[in-house]
C-alpha cells in the first residue's frame, strides 16, 4: 500500500542489541573434528578459544572484548 509507513527492520549493525544469549552450545559425537572445524572458523568471527578439556568433552571460545556470549561444543550427555 502506498503511503502506509513500512516497517523497520534491524540493521546488522544491531545485532549486538539484540542478540540476548548467554550462550550457545552444540553437541558433538566427534569432538576432536568438530574442535578442528570450529578452531578455524570461530576467529574469522572474532572469538577467541578460552577453554579445551578433551577429557572432559568440551571446548569454549568468546568475544575477547565481551563476557557473552559464549559459544560451547562438547560431547552428547547420554
Amino acid at each position: 500500500m502506498s503511503g502506509s509507513p513500512r516497517a523497520q527492520r534491524p540493521e546488522i549493525r544491531d545485532a549486538p542489541h539484540i542478540l540476548r544469549a548467554a550462550h550457545i552450545e552444540f553437541r558433538v559425537t566427534d569432538l576432536d573434528r568438530a574442535w578442528r572445524f570450529y578452531r578455524a572458523i570461530l576467529p574469522l568471527l572474532g572469538l577467541e578459544e578460552r577453554v579445551v578439556e578433551p577429557v572432559k568433552g568440551w571446548a569454549g571460545w568468546q568475544s575477547p572484548d565481551r563476557a557473552r556470549p559464549l559459544f560451547f561444543i562438547g560431547r552428547p550427555f547420554d
